[in-house]
């Protein structure tokens, strides 16, 4: 559910917006308010022509492993986020509280330092975690082993 500034803010969607739900979260989540709600209000259909969804392959145990052996897929949606995550300092960094540019600064010295203490200590520090153990038990091995090397422009900076 959104209301009319997010659907206005939603409308200047870069590029680099991964996904148009996701980009319209992180505005209501540093441009006004965000909340769960726990109740179902729509019915979520899958059909064949989905651009991206589950199936119930995705959801079994081998789909799974696989997901969480497969460190190229996390380092993408890495760079995939980061590019991300500077296009909101782009098109809206002028209208961030001090807070939340902290924490853009923070999710991109989580990738991309050069030190591998503070990759780790910045994704526990600002709980940058993903849904289940094992996908944060991965990627803190992958922030360990590597920096994420952001594709496409410029590293984040304070717009």
């Amino acid at each position: 559910m959104v209301n009319r500034r997010l659907v206005a803010l939603t409308l200047r969607m870069p590029k680099e917006a991964a996904m148009h739900d996701q980009w319209a979260g992180l505005l209501a989540s540093t441009m006004g308010k965000s909340a769960i709600v726990r109740t179902q209000t729509v019915f979520y259909r899958q059909h064949d022509r989905n651009v991206i969804g589950a199936d119930r392959r995705s959801r079994s145990l081998p789909a799974t492993v696989h997901r969480v052996r497969n460190s190229d897929l996390r380092y993408r949606q890495w760079q995939i986020d980061l590019r991300q995550a500077r296009a909101l300092l782009d098109v809206h960094g002028s209208e961030l509280s001090a807070n939340d540019l902290d924490v853009l600064r923070a999710f991109q010295r989580c990738g991309t330092a050069e030190d591998r203490f503070v990759r780790v200590f910045t994704l526990i520090r600002y709980g940058f975690f993903r849904n289940g153990l094992l996908r944060n038990v991965a990627t803190l091995v992958d922030l360990w082993k590597r920096k994420i090397e952001e594709s496409g422009g410029d590293r984040l900076s304070a717009g």
